[in-house]
């Protein structure tokens, strides 16, 4: 909650842990971490495969979702892990580039 942005001094992130089945919990997660995000975070979501390889279901749905009302990060899909992770390292875009 926003709460928790005034009770306790989050620093950057440097890893995150998404567990997170549903689309919209992770929706809510990415929203919340997007001030903690820099360059290099790394973001391991757990549940990346739980649809299959459909973009248009859960958590990858909702990182494509964010990174386009975001267009300040980019999202490097790094190593899978079992049972149907996805690794992923933020990256900051340069003003003017696409």
């Amino acid at each position: 909650t926003e709460d928790l942005r005034t009770k306790f001094p989050f620093r950057k992130v440097s890893v995150a842990f998404f567990d997170c089945d549903l689309y919209c919990a992770t929706r809510d997660v990415l929203n919340w971490l997007r001030p903690y995000l820099t360059e290099g975070s790394l973001i391991l979501m757990d549940d990346w495969r739980t649809y299959g390889e459909a973009p248009e279901l859960g958590q990858p749905k909702a990182l494509y979702e964010f990174l386009k009302a975001n267009p300040q990060f980019e999202a490097e899909g790094l190593s899978s892990f079992p049972i149907n992770g996805k690794t992923f390292q933020i990256h900051m875009k340069k003003k003017g580039s696409n």
